[in-house]
């Protein structure tokens, strides 16, 4: 890696592990890393794969309940159709394990080495702390804010979101910290 490449995780169970007929732009991912690829990009990134996220780093910002629900397939119809990406594969579980350790491992990387570093499918504002919503199973803002805070010892953090919807998950979740 030269200091010009920017570090951004990727797997392609990001794109796999949603269904063809849910109603997400799952594509997008291998369309994005495709580009990067070319000529134009492909010396100015690194492409790494993410590790699964452990259940201790969820529950930082999640319930435990509803990660263990998650996690066991124990999920209400009702609360998976809250959350879409309907219908679920297999995949759902590594998927959202492998978004999630991605955002970690990217917050890891700018804490070790400074600088940016991303996540392709992140941006998960849409979960709250005890369900999913939006797309979204677990919010890695809200995970990786509270790990930089905790494992990092930092005192302040920021959440810029240029989504236009709110990042009403993130929002709730991180209401009550100084």
């Amino acid at each position: 890696m030269t200091n010009h490449q920017l570090s951004i995780w990727y797997h392609p169970i990001y794109t796999n592990g949603i269904h063809p007929d849910a109603r997400f732009p799952r594509d997008r991912y291998t369309k994005l890393v495709d580009k990067l690829k070319t000529p134009e990009y492909f010396d100015k990134f690194i492409i790494k794969r993410p590790k699964e996220a452990l259940r201790d780093e969820l529950i930082v910002a999640h319930d435990p309940y509803y990660v263990d629900n998650f996690l066991n397939q124990t999920l209400t119809q009702k609360e998976i159709r809250r959350i879409g990406l309907t219908p679920w594969t297999p995949q759902i579980i590594p998927r959202t394990l492998l978004l999630m350790g991605g955002a970690i491992a990217a917050l890891d990387h700018v804490m070790e080495h400074g600088g940016v570093a991303g996540n392709m499918a992140g941006g998960t504002h849409h979960a709250h702390y005890d369900f999913g919503s939006g797309y979204c199973i677990f919010n890695d803002l809200a995970v990786c804010s509270l790990l930089a805070l905790s494992k990092y010892n930092l005192t302040k953090i920021a959440v810029i979101d240029f989504d236009v919807h709110q990042g009403d998950g993130t929002a709730t979740i991180l209401q009550n910290v100084d």
